[in-house]
């Protein structure tokens, strides 16, 4: 009996408390597309030529990106599968944050 408690904690009940500590970290990061991440997002500027604002806006979402990554990156993932997962996650995180950067740096050259 003992053995299968052990099974069903490594293999169920790890699991799905690692989904429900990283799926929040998830949306947070503006990863999923849904309607509260995109309402936790920073607006943008309401003139498409105010590139100052644009910068302000791109740089206001790498902030909430990074914090997002720091967090991720603190979990524990219970299983090689899910380590995978979070791997693969973070490195996403990566190639947009690098891709945030490239934009605040374009809207910061037009605005000047």
């Amino acid at each position: 009996m003992l053995g299968g408690g052990y099974y069903y904690y490594r293999s169920i009940y790890e699991p799905q408390v690692y989904v429900r500590a990283i799926a929040p970290l998830y949306e947070s990061a503006g990863l999923l597309g849904s309607e509260t991440a995109a309402i936790a997002a920073p607006k943008g500027p309401a003139d498409p030529l105010d590139y100052a604002g644009a910068a302000e806006a791109i740089a206001a979402r790498a902030r909430s990106m990074s914090a997002a990554r720091a967090e991720i990156v603190a979990v524990k993932p219970p299983n090689a599968k899910l380590a995978d997962f979070q791997t693969g996650l973070i490195e996403v995180l990566d190639l947009a944050l690098a891709a945030s950067t490239e934009a605040e740096e374009h809207a910061q050259f037009l605005a000047n």
